[in-house]
């Protein structure tokens, strides 16, 4: 069936027409017709070509509503050894998935600056060099789109000897305290994972995702005591050391009714969007019993 682009009107105008939006690697087929000042087709001038778009980038992978996807990329040694992005079926619409694990030196959506920015932020923690991904997803289109469904990061790290020491890193990062990251581009603040289990005989570290972004391996140590540390002028980060026992915990704050109920294994939490040069006030709670 052919699409009308022009029309015979815009042949006075215009001698050239410039297709968006299209498929990669695929042929596309278009007619040119003149016609007369009554509307009537020239046949005799009607012409029909072929072209066909750019293949598909090396970084890009297919994916499709109806398959699940395992994307797997190697990470840089000697801390790292390979990312994979784990998408059931029908946790994406038809499309192409960028993985790039280059992100730390040639990010997409953000300048390397901001990546440093939000680096610099980080307190009672380390960035595992290398680590840093960045994943986009776009339609078939080529226009920007997003996950249906959760997703797996799973990462793997180096432990040669079997000491559960990360190796490469410095000081060297406990197995225990590696947490995947994700990075709020606009705050330019790396926010913990809720979720990232750690397993010390696969050497690997994985967390569901609901969103594609930046990701990142982080090392996490803990504070002697609940304490808050501004991050900029418009965040904060609290960061408390864990409790044995407890099944969570409530994060209260004294500008608002109600908290936020944290894991266990969490050690830390980020404001963002705070007023600038204002006092804020949270106190922590752990709590027991499976209703938080």
């Amino acid at each position: 069936m052919w699409t009308s682009l022009k029309s015979w009107g815009d042949a006075f105008v215009s001698s050239t027409f410039t297709d968006t939006a299209l498929r990669y690697d695929t042929t596309f087929y278009y007619a040119v017709s003149g016609y007369n000042a009554d509307g009537f087709i020239s046949v005799s001038s009607a012409i029909t070509a072929a072209n066909m778009t750019l293949p598909l980038p090396s970084s890009y992978t297919v994916v499709y509503a109806t398959s699940a996807a395992n994307i797997a990329a190697p990470l840089p040694a000697p801390s790292l050894a390979q990312v994979v992005l784990a998408i059931p079926a029908g946790g994406v619409a038809d499309g192409y998935l960028a993985l790039s694990t280059s992100a730390a030196s040639a990010p997409v959506e953000i300048p390397v600056s901001g990546l440093n920015e939000a680096t610099a932020k980080l307190r009672n923690a380390s960035l595992v060099t290398g680590s840093v991904i960045e994943l986009h997803l776009y339609d078939i289109y080529g226009e920007p789109a997003g996950l249906t469904d959760t997703a797996r990061i799973t990462m793997t790290y180096a432990d040669a000897n079997d000491d559960d020491l990360v190796d490469g890193t410095s000081p060297l990062a406990p197995a225990g305290t590696l947490n995947l990251f994700s990075l709020d581009t606009g705050a330019l603040v790396w926010n913990q994972q809720p979720d990232t289990v750690v397993s010390t005989t696969a050497k690997t570290a994985y967390s569901d995702i609901e969103h594609l972004s930046f990701y990142s391996l982080i090392s996490v140590t803990e504070p002697d005591a609940f304490t808050g540390a501004a991050l900029s002028t418009t965040s904060l980060q609290w960061s408390w050391p864990t409790e044995a026992g407890v099944d969570g915990y409530r994060l209260y704050t004294s500008s608002s009714a109600g908290y936020i109920v944290l894991p266990s294994s969490a050690n830390l939490y980020i404001d963002t969007g705070l007023a600038v040069n204002k006092p804020y006030t949270r106190w922590l709670k752990g709590y027991l019993g499976g209703s938080p």
